[in-house]
């Protein structure tokens, strides 16, 4: 509907919001909701690092957001920071339309085939009733989730073996996650730091996508990357793979910095093994967060529905 959340504050006296949403023709208007619950995904605004001699680089420059394909710069040559999942996402594209492209990478990337390596996650609703897996991927414990995960991304990394080794070769770091435990750990901590292979690889492996390490270059000049050893790696554009920053940053902007410090983080595993403030009732009352993939919605949002309806069943005086 083209319309954002401005601001919002909670008044303690009446239970409630006072939200101010913008519509697509500017036009502001409150509303005072019960709830808010943050369903935009797990992050924020685009992050944009500071990096020494960006501002002096005379091509293109954008980050993964609002980039759409590479048709503009066939014939051109690319830097792509980063190699999450954006970022081969982006160097594919870019490649296909004929442009020269490198992939930068700044740290280690856990890669693995979306078939069927990644498929294997979801092997466990093969023959079994929905319900019943779904309890199974919901209740579990962090020591057994952790303990499962392992031993998927050991057949994971089994199968995936020549393309691992492929890019190792190839100068690519690589790794296998936190405790061995793959690329699904780290959707759980970080939301990041891995790629399911949609192609990409192969053209790294190949070579038809450079890839440089970060700590090659020394700062970026007008006609692309300085390196270290004297030499200019030429670009005409870097798209920057820097990811976005946290949903507090987001939730400190649009609430408030008071809020954002009471309910703390959003994502990632707290202390007590759960994910911090998701899908449940936050430090902040009437403030909730859903969000991750397809599935985690599908799974929780009904848990986030029943501690809803739970809070407002009246009571037998009403």
């Amino acid at each position: 509907t083209s319309t954002e959340l401005v601001s919002g504050a909670y008044d303690e006296s009446t239970g409630t919001w006072k939200a101010v949403v913008r519509s697509g023709d500017g036009t502001e208007r409150v509303l005072r909701p019960r709830h808010l619950l943050f369903a935009n995904g797990l992050v924020g605004f685009p992050r944009i690092p500071e990096l020494p001699g960006l501002k002096d680089f005379t091509g293109d420059v954008m980050h993964t957001s609002v980039f759409t394909n590479g048709a503009n710069w066939r014939g051109k040559k690319a830097l792509v920071l980063g190699t999450g999942t954006s970022a081969h996402d982006v160097a594919q594209d870019l490649h296909s339309n004929g442009v020269d492209t490198t992939i930068v990478q700044r740290g280690s990337t856990t890669v693995i085939s979306i078939n069927p390596s990644a498929k294997l996650v979801y092997g466990l609703y093969e023959g079994v009733p929905l319900e019943d897996a779904d309890l199974f991927v919901s209740t579990n414990t962090l020591p057994v989730t952790r303990q499962n995960l392992q031993q998927l991304t050991a057949r994971m990394v089994e199968l995936d073996k020549k393309m691992i080794d492929g890019l190792i070769a190839r100068g690519f770091k690589w790794d296998i996650g936190e405790d061995k435990a793959g690329h699904q750990m780290k959707i759980r901590t970080r939301y990041g730091g891995y790629y399911l292979n949609a192609g990409c690889a192969e053209l790294i492996i190949d070579g038809q996508v450079g890839l440089l390490q970060f700590d090659q270059i020394d700062r970026f000049v007008a006609g692309g990357a300085l390196l270290k050893d004297g030499t200019v790696k030429p670009a005409d554009m870097i798209v920057l793979a820097t990811g976005f920053v946290t949903q507090e940053v987001l939730v400190g902007k649009l609430l408030g910095p008071e809020i954002a410090k009471k309910v703390g983080p959003v994502w990632g595993l707290g202390p007590d093994g759960e994910m911090n403030n998701m899908w449940k009732r936050t430090a902040q009352e009437g403030l909730w967060f859903v969000g991750g993939s397809f599935t985690n919605c599908r799974l929780y949002s009904r848990f986030v529905a029943l501690q809803l309806s739970l809070i407002h069943i009246p009571s037998p005086r009403d």
